[in-house]
């Protein structure tokens, strides 16, 4: 175990994973989904400060931005890098990542890594390297989410990405999990641990609950259709939106009760409305793309009776907890 300083806001943190970030022309960092300002808030209470190392793309000048998060803000900094979830991406950028890389571990004290990552693996590798203390943030299983990502690659790759974050955690002086059973059994630690679902979670006041209840009374006497939502991304397999859609179909054949399917998250919706055009759903079922996190997202929720989180994954559905 390395020996670790005491945390404090003088220590530089660099934290590493995999999601993708937007830099607009006017400086800030978008996030698509997940990751706004106040994902950091917790580090930032710690730390003071905290560098992001992540991938980052172009965003196309016609993509609608004002329903992105933005992930930028006082205490944080982006190194975005080119993307290299795949074998044309390691080829080409891989020798250039490790290089940024190691630039950023020399100049930061401590690393936090995110599963699953191929940015966070070669941080690891550098920080061994370098005896620089990391935690892992075990957010997910890296075979499940790449086994069940949607194409042959991710099932020939899975094996490799789940023993990358094997040996990560393995190796880690802190390891937080997101599940107390499943990803500690997979994932074991030789370091320090605890347990924490990454949601802060506010509680809403008492019309929330009162609202919910006449709501329900309205959904119950059949005035209106019964809503069922969902909330995940189109741009994989792994959050079931198929096997929703299929189980929805057979709750149409088996009862008389009207109802709609609403999904919320960012992807193209295409191959889902083609699929619920073949299953006769296409009058029910309503893909309402992107909206930023926050207030945004619990007035969707707000609208919907039914929450489902069908999934591939193991890690932490954080908008069924939201809900």
């Amino acid at each position: 175990m390395r020996a670790l300083h005491i945390f404090s806001q003088s220590m530089k943190i660099l934290y590493c994973h995999d999601n993708v970030y937007y830099r607009t022309s006017d400086g800030r960092v978008l996030s698509q989904g997940q990751f706004p300002y106040e994902y950091w808030k917790p580090f930032l209470e710690v730390f003071g400060n905290i560098t992001v190392a992540a991938r980052g793309e172009t965003l196309s000048p016609t993509f609608d931005s004002s329903k992105m998060n933005v992930s930028s803000g006082p205490g944080v900094e982006f190194c975005l890098m080119p993307n290299m979830n795949s074998i044309a991406g390691l080829l080409k950028h891989k020798a250039e990542n490790a290089k940024r890389i190691k630039e950023m571990v020399t100049s930061h004290n401590a690393l936090i890594i995110r599963a699953v990552s191929e940015i966070g693996w070669l941080a690891y590798k550098e920080a061994q390297k370098q005896n620089k203390p990391f935690a892992m943030e075990m957010a997910a299983c890296a075979w499940d989410s790449t086994w069940n990502h949607g194409n042959l690659k991710g099932k020939v790759y899975a094996p490799l990405r789940m023993w990358h974050d094997q040996a990560i955690t393995k190796d880690a002086d802190f390891v937080m999990y997101v599940s107390r059973e499943f990803l500690p059994r997979r994932y074991p630690t030789n370091g320090q641990t605890e347990f924490a679902s990454n949601v802060r979670i506010h509680a809403p006041p008492q019309e929330v609950m009162e609202q919910r209840l006449s709501r329900l009374k309205t959904s119950n006497s059949g005035d209106r259709p019964f809503v069922i939502g969902l909330i995940g991304t189109l741009n994989h397999k792994i959050k079931g939106v198929r096997d929703a859609l299929e189980a929805l179909a057979l709750l149409k054949k088996s009862t008389n009760r009207q109802f709609i399917f609403r999904h919320l998250g960012p992807g193209d919706p295409a191959e889902y409305r083609e699929q619920a055009q073949k299953l006769s759903l296409q009058d029910i079922v309503h893909f309402d793309g992107m909206v930023p996190s926050g207030d945004a997202v619990l007035r969707w929720l707000d609208g919907v009776d039914l929450y489902i989180q069908p999934s591939y994954q193991e890690g932490v559905p954080r908008a069924a907890l939201r809900r």
